[in-house]
């Protein structure tokens, strides 16, 4: 039973790395479009797939402080890790 429950604890925490992980490559991404003011932009993984070295992304953006019950833009990324970093 313990073993369980760590084996959960870690599948959980290397998921949550992941998802930062691919969090911070969409904002690299977008910060290279140079078509958003990022410092006034919520993004946020809402969900995601890892496979290996690819992953698919649902991402929504807002404006930081905005009504969470307005729409927020919703894009789809697939990504792919280089090293350490997930590169869209």
């Amino acid at each position: 039973m313990l073993g369980a429950m760590v084996l959960v604890a870690v599948a959980c925490k290397s998921n949550s790395n992941e998802k930062e992980g691919i969090r911070a490559g969409v904002i690299k991404h977008l910060a290279a479009l140079n078509m958003l003011n990022l410092n006034n932009m919520d993004v946020n993984v809402t969900q995601a797939t890892v496979n290996g070295n690819q992953a698919q992304a649902q991402v929504e953006i807002r404006a930081k402080g905005g009504d969470p019950s307005n729409n927020a833009m919703q894009i789809g990324y697939a990504l792919e890790k280089h090293g350490e970093e997930w590169v869209c």
